[in-house]
């Protein structure tokens, strides 16, 4: 019979006091609909000089419906953070994996949509692209692992069990995100003693510890084989190989590649690539690259100040007027107003005047 996993005393005592952000949050909760008290609060929260404060305290208070977060925030390839108690999340995809563990308590997901009750040991993991949002308003304790893509080398793969259904939903969603339609997989690890002492070490390598890059990518590792034995609680990703290596080849040479460079890459005539692709992933292989440039283009938009003319050059597109009409009918917006959407959304998060009267 397992038993429940029980942390040593004071293991996770630290987690425990509410920093200033959860604090901020709880007092939020308690004033919001009083506007003499709400005020009281926003000039405390302008006379603090905490920068980090300021800007939740206006996502808080400001109507933003949707964003688009990059890895380029994260120094590191694996950052590890405590997700803030009492703090309404945004809904919000991203172009990295983020593992979410509930350390205590309990917590609502909404992914893509659908609301997904999480409980104490529950583990998700969530692929780039997908749109979800965390609603923790009372004391549980949630515990975010941001993965970036590029961890997932050829050598990391290595370390795992290429059979696996945890595995191959990485390196589908690694390649091409949009084929997954769920997105997101889900563990209960309640009575998983293993996988909840190796999450505890990455705890506290993070927190505590000396915060090693390959510390943490070697208890990541340890992770992921334990939930890889508990395959009947995932969602199967299909995948095959011939699928990896086409989708690897397009991400890698996205910028140039055609379908006549892909078929001599592989040494097929075009017509046989062509069947090969659609059956073993679903569409052709146009489609498949104008989703990478695709993805690609929405990060330059709303990163860089780089032209349209330069960002076409850059992900393989010759005509600016091209991608612009490829972009509008992807994502439902011209490159300019898609940039300018993500600049506000970002500003909203650089003061507090925008909101004194609202």
């Amino acid at each position: 019979m397992n038993m429940i996993y029980t942390p040593p005393p004071d293991t996770f005592s630290y987690l425990e006091p509410l920093d200033d952000m959860e604090q901020l949050g709880k007092k939020y909760w308690e004033v919001k609909d009083n506007k003499e008290e709400l005020d009281k609060l926003f000039d405390y929260v302008k006379s603090s000089n905490n920068t980090a404060l300021q800007r939740a305290f206006v996502g808080m208070m400001q109507e933003v419906d949707f964003m688009t977060l990059f890895d380029d925030f994260y120094q590191d390839e694996i950052t590890v953070w405590k997700h803030p108690r009492f703090m309404e999340c945004l809904l919000h995809d991203h172009n990295f994996f983020e593992m979410v563990y509930v350390l205590k308590g309990k917590a609502g997901n909404i992914i893509n949509g659908q609301l997904y009750k999480m409980s104490e040991a529950d583990i998700c993991i969530i692929a780039p692209g997908v749109q979800h949002k965390l609603e923790v308003v009372d004391d549980s304790i949630l515990i975010n692992v941001i993965i970036k893509k590029s961890l997932f080398d050829e050598s990391f793969f290595k370390r795992l069990s290429q059979d696996k259904g945890i595995v191959k939903f990485i390196k589908q969603n690694y390649y091409m995100p949009s084929m997954d339609k769920r997105g997101f997989l889900m563990f209960h690890a309640l009575h998983n003693n293993m996988l909840r002492s190796a999450l505890a070490l990455l705890f506290s390598e993070a927190f505590n510890g000396q915060n090693n890059p390959n510390t943490k990518a070697s208890l990541l590792t340890v992770i992921l084989e334990y939930l890889a034995e508990n395959e009947d609680e995932t969602h199967e990703a299909e995948n095959c190989e011939f699928s990896e290596k086409i989708l690897r080849y397009i991400q890698e040479n996205y910028q140039s590649t055609s379908l006549s460079d892909a078929a001599r890459h592989f040494n097929y005539s075009e017509p046989h690539l062509s069947k090969l692709i659609k059956e073993s992933i679903g569409v052709p292989f146009k489609t498949i690259l104008q989703e990478v440039r695709i993805k690609e283009a929405c990060h330059l938009f709303a990163t860089t100040e780089y032209t349209i003319a330069q960002i076409a050059d850059m992900i393989g597109y010759k005509s600016p007027v091209y991608l612009s009409r490829v972009f509008k009918k992807k994502m439902e917006v011209t490159p300019d107003q898609y940039r300018r959407m993500h600049k506000e959304k970002m500003y909203l998060f650089e003061g507090l005047d925008v909101i004194k009267n609202r």
